[in-house]
C-alpha cells in the first residue's frame, strides 16, 4: 500500500536523520505542527513544502505524489549529516563543476555590481572560481560592518570580511527570520527578513544599536534576492 503524504514527511524526516524539535526549528514551525503532520492530523501546507525544498533540498513532488527523487538539492547543507551522502547517493550530487562557477563580488565591487549585474562584460571582468557545493551560478558576497553581528550566542553572526555563498532566490518567498543578501537601488545589504506588507520589505539587523535600524524599502526598489547557501570566514 503506498504511503500517504504525512507518511512521506516522516520517512524525510527520518532519512535526514532529524527529531521533530530540529526539523521544526529549520522549517520555523512548532513542534506540535510537526506531530500533528506525522500523526495525520493535520495537512501539509504550501508553506511547509517550499520550506522543505529550501532549507533541506526535498523534492515537493516527492511528499505530494511519492514519485521523483527525495533529495533534489546538490548542495550539502550543515542540517544533513555527512553519513546520509553515503546512503543516498541517488540523491546527491557533488560533482564538480566542469568550469568556475562562483562570482566573487568584494566590497570594492558592489557599486559596479548593482549597476552591471545583467551586463555579459562586466559580469566576465568578475573573479570567477570553482565552488563544488552548489550546481550551476552561484556568488559570494562580502560582508561590510558589524550590523549583522549579534551578542546573542543562539544567532548566528556574519563579521565583517566573511563571505556568503549565496543563490538567486526566485519570487518573493522568503522564510521569517532568516538572513538574505538583497541588491537594491540603493546598495547591497545583508540583513534578515521579518516581514511584508504594503509593498514593502521589513528586515532588521542582528546588532540592536540605532545606527544599524532598517527602514522598510518598498518592494519595488528591491532589485534582486538571495539565498545564503553557506559562509566563508577567514582563518
Amino acid at each position: 500500500m503506498k504511503e500517504t503524504k504525512n507518511q512521506r514527511f516522516k520517512i524525510v524526516r527520518e532519512t535526514l536523520k532529524l527529531d521533530q524539535n530540529t526539523i521544526a526549528k529549520g522549517l520555523n514551525v512548532g513542534q506540535g505542527t510537526i506531530s500533528g503532520i506525522e500523526n495525520g492530523r493535520s495537512g501539509i501546507s504550501k508553506k511547509i513544502l517550499q520550506a522543505l525544498s529550501d532549507v533541506y533540498g526535498v523534492n515537493p513532488e516527492y511528499i505530494e505524489t511519492g514519485t521523483g527523487k527525495m533529495i533534489i538539492h546538490t548542495l550539502i547543507k550543515k542540517e544533513v549529516p555527512p553519513s546520509i551522502v553515503a546512503e543516498e547517493n541517488a540523491h546527491y550530487s557533488i560533482i564538480p563543476p566542469s568550469k568556475a562557477n562562483m562570482f566573487i563580488v568584494p566590497i570594492k565591487a558592489y557599486g559596479g555590481f548593482l549597476a552591471g549585474y545583467s551586463n555579459k562584460a562586466y559580469m566576465d571582468s568578475l573573479e570567477k572560481i570553482s565552488y563544488p557545493w552548489v550546481r550551476g551560478e552561484c556568488y559570494a558576497f562580502e560582508v561590510e560592518g558589524f550590523s549583522m553581528v549579534s551578542d546573542n550566542a543562539k544567532e548566528e553572526s556574519y563579521y565583517p570580511g566573511t563571505m556568503v555563498v549565496c543563490t538567486e532566490l526566485n519570487g518573493l518567498w522568503m522564510q521569517k527570520n532568516k538572513a538574505y543578501v538583497f541588491v537594491t537601488i540603493d546598495g547591497i545589504i545583508l540583513k534578515i527578513f521579518d516581514h511584508i506588507d504594503d509593498q514593502f520589505c521589513h528586515l532588521r539587523s542582528l546588532n540592536p544599536a540605532k545606527e544599524y535600524l532598517v527602514k522598510p524599502i518598498p518592494l519595488k526598489n528591491i532589485k534582486r534576492i538571495f539565498h545564503i547557501e553557506n559562509k566563508i570566514t577567514k582563518p
